[in-house]
């Protein structure tokens, strides 16, 4: 498991703003964040990209959302 604080999390980051979405945000709202990607490499010719849905609270993991967020 990271030792990553919310001030050094990449995705807390983005959240804040201070990581652009060039692909976008669909939907956020206080719970959750939902963001497309498009990988590149390999991948391109196969997808299109893939949505990320991610908590807006900083967990460790999964185990740690709430059933709200969950």
């Amino acid at each position: 498991m990271s030792n990553n604080t919310s001030a050094e999390c990449v995705v807390c980051r983005k959240h804040r703003g201070e990581i652009a979405v060039p692909e976008g945000v669909f939907f956020e709202n206080a719970l959750i964040y939902i963001s497309h990607t498009q990988f590149f490499g390999e991948e391109k010719d196969k997808y299109l990209g893939h949505i990320i849905v991610e908590s807006k609270r900083h967990v460790a993991e999964l185990a740690d959302l709430t059933d709200m967020e969950a």
